[in-house]
């Protein structure tokens, strides 16, 4: 367990931190410290050059919205679901402005 006490100085709480983490086998998109990506995966496994491990084809893209892990299927779901919050809010403010 990690005092964070004593690592404070490593923490950030920032609201909304988007983070991309490129690592030797594998890409993970993060925000607030949760696996989330409404764009894509947000865990991309690839060829692994020291070890020579290459993921299978059903696990190289991993989805997930606030940490929770999804299927494609329901990611799919959920991101369409998530534009039409988006294009709703958008079509409001532009009514707003005239």
């Amino acid at each position: 367990m990690v005092d964070k006490e004593e690592y404070g100085w490593l923490y950030d709480d920032m609201d909304k931190l988007k983070e991309k983490i490129v690592f030797r086998d594998r890409t993970e998109y993060r925000i607030n410290g949760k696996f989330h990506n409404s764009k894509g995966p947000a865990v991309i496994l690839k060829f692994d050059p020291l070890t020579l491990i290459t993921p299978d084809e059903e696990s190289i893209n991993n989805y997930y919205i606030s940490g929770n892990k999804l299927n494609y299927d329901e990611w799919i779901i959920y991101n369409r679901e998530d534009k039409l919050k988006k294009l709703k809010k958008k079509i409001k403010q532009k009514k707003e402005l005239n």
